[in-house]
């Protein structure tokens, strides 16, 4: 079985178009399930006057709790309902896949159980995808040219478009706090590949509805603070500790905020503040014993 889980907050036209994509999809979705992140119009009035498949469910949340969690909620609602070997196909509203997207990602499942699809930008053009990036050492690498097998590995793990199995998403642990805004499907990115092989598919599958304008200045605190979170609970787990990564490390954090404040200077009270808070946190990731490399 496939499960497909659309996460939406307050866009009510996006999630009507979203829904629509899905139902045109030439493979079946077995079940479709739609976490509303507490919209001011639920999601099930936005809604309404679709004729809806039978096999569609609404998971109101009483608020809106972040992306993260609200996409947890989804994979939590996945896992007690899934059985090994279903499949979970993760979406959000203003991501809409072409008619094949489905069938095309499901092909490649005997490659990898962690697929990814590439998307157009609202302009038409191919999105720019990020292909790996370090919490080691915070360096990034795109790829420009195709993979001629059709598909590239990867340890980025977009919640837009993902189809993971159910044995990949029930290994990767839960958090016990939230990245809320931004690096949550970084994370989780690079947690499940350290069991799995993930992969990009070459071929757009989705178009997205609005263009990557960067961060909002508000955004600023959690894209500086996750970054240094990311790499404080991955040492040890992913990562071995080392005087040259940590260097490069703290030297492309302070690239970032340097780029930050070139956009707007009132971005470095929330630069500032993410250093402090970053650099503070205690936490840490335990992986169950049969998981560990």
């Amino acid at each position: 079985m496939i499960f497909a889980v659309i996460l939406t907050y307050n866009r009510p036209e996006l999630i009507r178009e979203a829904l629509a994509s899905l139902l045109k999809q030439s493979r079946k979705i077995d079940q479709i399930v739609i976490v509303d992140n507490g919209s001011e119009i639920p999601a099930e009035v936005a809604v309404r006057d679709i004729v809806l498949p039978e096999n569609i469910c609404f998971l109101r949340l009483p608020t809106n709790i972040g992306s993260h969690k609200g996409f947890e909620a989804g994979f939590e609602f996945f896992k007690q309902q899934a059985n090994p070997g279903d499949w979970l196909w993760v979406l959000d509203d203003d991501a809409h896949p072409v008619p094949e997207a489905l069938e095309k990602l499901i092909s490649y499942s005997d490659i990898s159980s962690v697929i990814t699809p590439n998307k157009l930008s609202p302009d038409g053009s191919l999105f720019p995808l990020l292909h790996f990036y370090s919490s080691d050492d915070g360096t990034r690498k795109y790829s420009k040219k195709s993979n001629p097998k059709g598909w590239s590995s990867t340890n980025i793990v977009s919640f837009e478009g993902l189809l993971i199995s159910y044995g990949s998403l029930a290994r990767v642990p839960t958090l016990d706090f939230n990245l809320f805004i931004c690096d949550d499907d970084t994370l989780f990115g690079e947690l499940v590949s350290i069991f799995e092989n993930p992969i990009i598919v070459n071929e757009p599958l989705l178009h997205r509805k609005f263009a990557d304008n960067g961060l909002a200045s508000w955004k600023i605190y959690y894209a500086v603070r996750n970054k240094i979170i990311l790499r404080k609970i991955l040492l040890d787990v992913k990562y071995r500790y080392s005087l040259r990564s940590s260097l490069i490390f703290i030297l492309n954090i302070f690239i970032d905020i340097a780029f930050y404040i070139s956009r707007d200077p009132k971005n470095i009270r929330g630069a500032i503040l993410g250093l402090v808070q970053g650099f503070r946190f205690k936490g840490q990731l335990k992986l169950n014993k049969e998981d560990e490399l």
